[in-house]
């Protein structure tokens, strides 16, 4: 009777699913250190309370920061609005040329581009971008040369 199970190989295919997962675990990891560091600079551009509502946010595809709504006028503040809100947007303030917050950019972003970036925290996240493109590469490198001298 043939076996179903072909068992060639097995142990190189643990071996190397064991070497995924480390490799994963090391993304993942780095992911999360590159996210708390964008973090803390976008915070220290905050203007006022509305650093609160920043949080970092990571997993082993993607490295971001989402904004909150506490305090309420923190989205606003960073991608401004189409329109006004709350009690500015009540009839007797239509006339107003005040706006309660800059023209709107959109909420998703490429860093590094200039065009349409968040108020506020959008330069200083630009200027790290070249350093979050390097820390990328190290863990890249890293996770390369660590199969290579297990290979060896």
């Amino acid at each position: 009777m043939p076996s179903l199970l072909n068992t060639s190989g097995l142990l190189e295919l643990i071996t190397s699913l064991g070497k995924a997962s480390a490799a994963t675990a090391i993304v993942t990891k780095s992911n999360s250190d590159i996210s708390k560091k964008l973090s803390k600079i976008a915070k220290s551009a905050a203007p006022g309370k509305t650093s609160k509502s920043i949080r970092a946010k990571s997993n082993f595809h993607e490295i971001g920061l989402t904004i909150g709504s506490n305090p309420p006028y923190s989205i606003g503040t960073f991608f401004g609005a189409n329109r006004r809100f709350g009690w500015y947007a009540a009839s007797k303030f239509s006339g107003s040329g005040a706006k309660q917050f800059k023209p709107w950019v959109g909420q998703n972003w490429t860093p590094g581009e200039e065009t349409d970036k968040p108020y506020h925290i959008g330069s200083p996240l630009n200027a790290a971008t070249p350093e979050v493109i390097n820390e990328i590469a190290d863990t890249i490198l890293s996770i390369v040369f660590a199969t290579k001298s297990n290979k060896s």
